[in-house]
């Protein structure tokens, strides 16, 4: 049986560490690039939607905007109907920055499916899609089951300790 967790594992911190090599020249790290990326989509938003939409404590968020308005990239707005909340959105700058992280993702992405074909590409987005979806359903939960010899063997490497 395959340890798809080892795998993901393997190629999420080879996607960041490309990515962290593509945003490098931009001198910002993934979380802000996430945070910008994320304004650009929504437009103006809280820091509690940020916070929920990306799964991150506020705390976090709270931090990464002050470092973000720092760097002149966005800007907080008295927000219109609740004066104890701010909307955040991305200044001139942060647009222009907003914009070569899009290229960015592109890029990424196009570097993670190379070696699939068009198909490939499609069933791989639709796995991954059925994935998220299940992770997502509130009935899903850590399931218990007992590893077999071979799921045990298997190392984060992917490969098996016992060849």
């Amino acid at each position: 049986m395959v340890n798809s967790l080892a795998i993901m594992e393997l190629i999420r911190k080879k996607i960041n560490r490309e990515f962290r090599r593509n945003l490098k020249r931009l001198e910002i790290t993934p979380n802000q690039a996430a945070m910008l990326r994320h304004v650009s989509v929504r437009g103006s938003c809280s820091l509690a939607d940020i916070s929920r939409t990306n799964v991150t404590d506020p705390a976090s968020v709270n931090r990464l905007v002050k470092s973000l308005v720092g760097q002149g990239l966005i800007q907080k707005n008295d927000h219109a109907s609740d004066h104890r909340c701010w909307l955040i959105s991305l200044s001139e700058k942060g647009r222009q920055i907003a914009s070569e992280i899009s290229h960015i993702y592109a890029n990424v992405d196009d570097f993670m499916i190379s070696p699939l074909t068009m198909e490939e590409r499609n069933i791989f987005s639709a796995l991954l899609v059925k994935v998220l979806a299940a992770m997502r359903s509130p009935k899903k939960g850590l399931v218990k089951r007992k590893l077999s010899e071979s799921e045990s063997a298997v190392s984060i490497s992917g490969v098996s300790s016992s060849t």
